[in-house]
């Protein structure tokens, strides 16, 4: 996500570098949360300027952002299992594991072997 807002950024600072200044400041070792916050502040700062949304550019990127928020918030929201994980598959590509639950694929096993 943090890569989504970033080229979002980087849209508008073409059009308007004065525009740096509404921004939020970029983040240090962020947790997830502040990820998402940040995310919604740079979505939100395009979204109050109506002179940025028309560009079909810029609101394609805003909508790409938008949607990688809404996609990991509902992946937050799904992953209430306490045995669900959140890891790293490298440096600058995070994903979520979810291990099953074990009754699940008890179920799953004995269904095969009927």
């Amino acid at each position: 996500m943090i890569d989504r807002a970033k080229k979002l950024r980087k849209e508008v600072y073409r059009l308007d570098e004065t525009m740096k200044k509404d921004f939020p400041k970029k983040l240090q070792n962020p947790s997830l949360d502040e990820v998402i916050d940040h995310c919604e502040k740079v979505a939100d700062v395009v979204e109050q300027n109506p002179n940025l949304k028309i560009r079909n550019h810029i609101n394609k990127r805003l909508n790409y952002l938008r949607e990688g928020i809404e996609d990991t918030e509902n992946a937050l929201a799904q992953s209430h299992d306490a045995q669900a994980r959140v890891g790293y598959k490298a440096v600058d590509a995070p994903f979520l594991i979810i291990k099953h639950i074990l009754e699940f694929q008890k179920t799953e096993l004995l269904q095969q072997l009927q």
